[in-house]
């Protein structure tokens, strides 16, 4: 199962981070017309806002560093572009039944491998395939950590993705009613 059209953006480190990239190729695949270097500047406003901080530091709930990114990448995509998306947590192996046998992509944060330890990424999920997620990983692909940089139809084991952004993990889908 793969959801076709989804377009591959990948991270550049001076402009476009993860999280950026995956706005970008999530919005392109819901139809918004707009560079990576302008989301990227859009997200990271956000990011540097005094409203994103204000709302960190007086939120009851402890923010994981992908929570974060995701909840950043949700206020730009709904806020800047009119793209109505929603965050919350769920486990990995039911995003395939529930959101990809529907056509919808999702979004992931998490601790990706890179040599010598692990780095902050965000991904998007866009098909499965018996026990593995087919995702576009701006990065490029984790399973050498990092040495390959084309990310695209990256095939990820289902038990490593789930080390990685955790069994029970918080995703950034579009809503639906």
């Amino acid at each position: 199962m793969l959801i076709e059209g989804i377009p591959y953006t990948r991270q550049s480190s001076d402009v476009v981070c993860s999280t950026s990239a995956c706005i970008h190729m999530f919005a392109t695949f819901y139809g918004v017309s707009i560079s990576p270097e302008a989301v990227s500047d859009g997200y990271w406003e956000i990011m540097s806002s005094d409203r994103f901080r204000e709302g960190i530091l007086f939120s009851h709930e402890r923010l994981e560093s992908g929570s974060i990114s995701l909840w950043c990448a949700a206020k730009y995509l709904n806020e800047k572009l009119g793209i109505p998306v929603t965050t919350f947590t769920t486990e990995v192996d039911k995003i395939y039944l529930t959101y990809i046998k529907r056509r919808i992509p999702i979004i992931v944060a998490g601790r990706f491998p890179v040599t010598g330890g692990y780095v902050q990424n965000s991904v998007i999920i866009k098909g499965y395939a018996g026990n593995y997620a087919i995702v576009n990983d701006p990065k490029g692909n984790a399973l050498t950590c990092y040495s390959e940089r084309m990310g695209e139809n990256m095939m990820y084991p289902t038990m490593l993705v789930e080390q990685w952004v955790g069994k029970r993990t918080e995703i950034l889908r579009i809503s639906t009613k």
